[in-house]
């Protein structure tokens, strides 16, 4: 994940995340990133200070959470899942999402974590 001072125009720093990302949320209270991704990770990242960013913890979700949202009064996070179905090798189609399997994980903050 690059973390970036849009107003300066610059990166600050890069920090490993799990693969196939497709959501990620920043928590302005707590100073914490999260990165959900499809190989079944929610990586937190917090923020030290303005130009320092570390990881701090890899949560194991479902495989393919790749949306997450977070509630800015609980402080919560909600992580989309749902179970696929096969595809035949030679098909260029995504695998289907199987009826009734959507989750909705919530991930509740632990301050003590930093």
């Amino acid at each position: 994940m690059a973390l970036s001072d849009y107003l300066a125009g610059k990166v600050i720093t890069s920090l490993p995340i799990g693969k196939g990302v497709d959501g990620a949320v920043y928590d302005p209270k707590t100073h914490d990133a999260f990165a959900s991704n499809a190989d079944g990770t929610l990586t937190v990242i917090h923020q030290d200070t303005a130009d320092k960013y570390r990881v701090v913890q890899t949560l194991t979700t479902p495989v393919g959470s790749r949306n997450v949202g977070i509630d800015p009064v609980t402080h919560c996070l909600y992580v989309a899942s749902a179970k696929f179905g096969n595809v035949s090798p030679n098909s260029k189609r995504k695998k289907a999402v199987l009826r009734g399997s959507f989750t909705l994980l919530q991930i509740e903050a632990d301050s003590a974590a930093h």
